[in-house]
């Protein structure tokens, strides 16, 4: 069972013998304790809770709002979490004594990974909007909004719940953190490029072992070639800045359609990854009904790729939208074209979260076994022979499942 934890503080850290950012206060709501006297039904309106000398402000929005929910395992209570939702919903923090430069929120398994949450300081982005609830979001604060005093409050920016465990406080040693940029989901290779304040010394690893000043000097940009995770700190008069990190992926596609994603690119993108006018090419293995295992029985609005035929493995999954009265349903769909199963599918949409994976959404263009949809038949090369064809202008009988043409008209056969 899962060890009991307090609110409490914690002394500065020392790293490698330098003042370092430290983390300084824990909220923690992963106790089998309410200590904080979290209502277990859903509440809309915003409430203060005091507990080990803080107190904090919770309002969910409306239609929706916030509990101290049970986390299970094998029919026993093991932890709990504060689920608070959706888009407006916010948690409010006290004023801290001492300069902030990170908030650590962390989720749990099996939280949303299409929710959108951010810290703001008034209306004010005080970090950088992060997406899922199933890990750590990491808020590096901007310099501007470091100050003792400053009233930080998390915000819910999508129409998503969010899950909190913990959230964690660190205080700033006064350096401030570097910034990590470059391509984070790439195609062969990518530079990277680290910055910090003028005069403080930069260290990183890309193996994502915690950077000491024993570490990789930075100097340059330089080229990596394989996924990996880059963290940096900066050190400068003694002390050490939070460290920061990036993830970066590396994809055999580039999203183009003569070198298409594959269904591997799509399940290692991050959560917060969303692109539009993408190609992904997988074989047809079932459709969706619900979250975490295929359909039983199919769906017609939408199907499931993989890599390969017969794969049930949720996490190898790649959901496709099928949106309603358009030719990529009536064409794709396992409900009225049986026969798709198995087949390669290759669509042109946005990639983002769907089914809590990463998905395809608003599909534009797309081909089965390599022939062209619907969408390239033209009205003038239509034939009023009183013949049924398919989708790929191919001459089938009348006892043809799925979506056929016959004197100019498309339909659905059944």
């Amino acid at each position: 069972m899962k060890k009991n934890l307090r609110l409490f503080l914690v002394a500065a850290l020392a790293m490698v013998g330098m003042n370092a950012s430290a983390q300084e206060v824990t909220f923690d709501f992963n106790t089998m304790d309410n200590n904080w006297g979290l209502p277990t039904t859903k509440t809309i309106a915003e409430t203060s809770y005091t507990y080990g000398g803080y107190t904090i402000k919770i309002a969910g929005s409306t239609g929706n709002g916030f509990a101290w929910n049970n986390i299970t395992e094998a029919q026993e209570v093991v932890g709990h979490y504060l689920i608070l939702g959706k888009n407006g919903a916010y948690l409010t923090l006290p004023a801290f004594s001492f300069d902030v430069d990170k908030i650590e929120v962390v989720g749990r398994a099996g939280a949303s990974t299409g929710v959108k949450q951010n810290i703001f300081v008034g209306e004010n982005a005080a970090s950088t909007e992060t997406t899922g609830a199933t890990g750590t979001n990491t808020y590096m604060i901007k310099k501007d909004y470091q100050a003792a005093g400053n009233i930080y409050t998390m915000k819910v920016t999508s129409a998503h719940n969010t899950q909190i465990t913990q959230i964690k406080i660190y205080k700033s040693s006064g350096v401030a953190a570097p910034e990590i940029s470059g391509s984070d989901v790439f195609c062969g290779s990518t530079q990277v490029t680290i910055t910090a304040d003028e005069g403080a010394a930069i260290y990183y690893t890309t193996d994502g072992v915690e950077p000491t000043t024993n570490s990789l000097a930075y100097t340059a940009p330089f080229t990596i070639e394989s996924s990996c995770t880059v963290k940096a700190v900066a050190s400068k008069g003694g002390a050490m800045s939070s460290v920061t990190s990036m993830d970066f992926v590396k994809t055999t596609g580039d999203g183009s359609k003569t070198n298409p994603f594959t269904c591997a690119d799509i399940v290692s993108l991050p959560a917060s990854y969303t692109a539009s006018d993408m190609y992904v090419t997988g074989v047809i293995v079932g459709s969706i009904q619900n979250s975490g295992s295929l359909a039983e029985q199919a769906q017609a609005s939408n199907v499931a790729l993989a890599a390969a035929a017969g794969e049930t493995t949720w996490a190898n999954i790649v959901p496709v939208a099928l949106p309603a009265n358009t030719d990529i349903r009536s064409a794709v769909n396992l409900v009225d074209n049986p026969t798709n199963m198995g087949k390669t599918l290759l669509v042109k949409g946005s990639i983002e979260a769907y089914f809590g994976n990463m998905g395809v959404k608003n599909p534009s263009e797309y081909e089965l076994d390599g022939i062209s949809g619907i969408e390239s038949v033209k009205a003038a090369n239509a034939k009023f022979d009183g013949k049924m064809y398919n989708a790929a202008g191919q001459l089938v009988n009348k006892g043809y499942k799925g979506l056929v043409i016959m004197n100019g008209r498309k339909f659905v056969n059944k």
